[in-house]
Parts: C-alpha cells; structure tokens; sequence
C-alpha cells in the first residue's frame, strides 16, 4: 500500500512539472513568438535578499515589441533596436549612441530568463502557490554561477506575468564587488500588458536621427543631442 501511494505522489509531482514547463513555453509564445506588437508597463526594484525594506535602486519602464523590433522607455533612457540599427538616446545628458547592424536577436532583457528556461533542464520546479488562475512557481538553478533561483507568478488565463523575482548568487554580475555579502535581487511588476495595434513609426530610426554628409545628426526633439555612431 505504502509503495502505491508513493508512486501516486511521485506521478503527481512528474505531471505537476510538465504541466508547468508546458506553461513556461506558452509564457514564450506571448513574449517571444506572438506576431502582434506587444506592449507593457513595469517597475523594477533593485534591493539585497537580506533586506528587500532597502531599496537599492529602482526604475520604470515601458516596453514595446512587434517580431525583430523592440523600443524602451526606461526613466530617462530610451533604446530602439531592430533588424538593422541600435539606438541609445540617454535623455538626461542629451546623448544618442547609434549602432548599425548592432544586434543579431533582440532582447528583452529583463524576461530573457523565460526564454532561456524553456531551452534548459538545469533547474528545478516547485508549485509555491495557486489563487484562482494566479499560480506561483519557484524555479532552482542547480548548476548556475549566476542564478540562485527566481519566482514567476502569471496568470493562467492569459499566460501574462505578473510578477518576477530573480534572486542571484553574488553582486559580481553587477560590478558591485565592494558589496562583499551583497545577494541581489530584481524584483519586476507587470503593472500593464496587452496586444497593441502595430505602430511601425515607434521603431524607426527617423525618430531620432537624420544623415547629413554620411553622418547622422538628432533631429526633432533630439536636435541638441550630441551623436556617437560606431
């Protein structure tokens, strides 16, 4: 009797797992392979395990994607990256970096994890929490010299995020080495998410720059902008 019950409870476990996993590719689906232009809203916090009351750093940011196109709104910053340029216009100090064939595969930056997990087995599941159609999930990264582990919360309806929480294994990965027993976490809330109509004039280059004489110079309301191009 005790060996069926545990059988029965490893065979929950084992489904549990895929069911997740089959969860995280759909999760993929939505931000990587999902043709329409994906648009969201986050807040990142930047703060110590040990003390998540300290807010180390914290910022705001606005995220749109339509297939290889990807544009940013982070505080003052902004990046523009398609198939054949990248723009970084830094708004405080009236600067734009403009890199040509910069980039081969966008990125998005704070969810590359999800797509990297589902390539991946080198990590554990476990189901924390369900809540309606919210569910909770803490993935442990065995073999990483980065990542000690992350929670995903999304809802099951929509396959959306709500919350992700990385929690990495030292401050080295943030050139914070004087943080001797710093262990950082990114704390990120999908405050909006939806499908937007596609707006093809966001991820232009026209918006920032124009050529004069083989050189690009800002244009618009970067026309003060001091431009480095490599």
């Amino acid at each position: 009797m005790k060996s069926i019950v545990l059988l029965i409870f490893f065979y929950s476990v084992v489904c549990q797992g895929q069911d997740i996993r089959s969860d995280l590719k759909q999760i993929n689906r939505n931000y990587y392979q999902n043709p329409n232009c994906l648009f969201y809203k986050v807040k990142i916090l930047y703060y110590d395990v040990l003390d998540p009351s300290d807010i180390y750093d914290s910022l705001a940011a606005k995220y749109y994607k339509q297939n290889l196109n990807i544009y940013m709104d982070l505080d003052e910053m902004e990046m523009l990256l398609n198939e054949e340029y990248h723009i970084i216009a830094d708004n405080k100090y009236k600067n734009l970096l403009v890199s040509k064939n910069a980039i081969q595969k966008p990125t998005n930056y704070s969810l590359d994890i999800i797509d990297t997990l589902i390539f991946s087995n080198n990590y554990s599941i476990k189901l924390v929490n369900v809540d309606n159609s919210t569910v909770e999930i803490l993935l442990s990264f065995e073999n990483s010299v980065v990542m000690d582990s992350a929670i995903i919360k999304y809802d099951k309806n929509n396959y959306f995020i709500n919350e992700l929480i990385l929690y990495y294994k030292h401050s080295g990965i943030f050139h914070q080495e004087d943080f001797e027993f710093f262990k950082p976490v990114i704390h990120i809330h999908f405050i909006e998410q939806k499908f937007i109509t596609y707006q093809p004039e966001l991820f232009h280059i026209d918006r920032y720059v124009l050529k004069q004489d083989s050189q690009y110079v800002g244009k618009g309301k970067y026309k003060n902008y001091t431009v480095n191009q490599n």
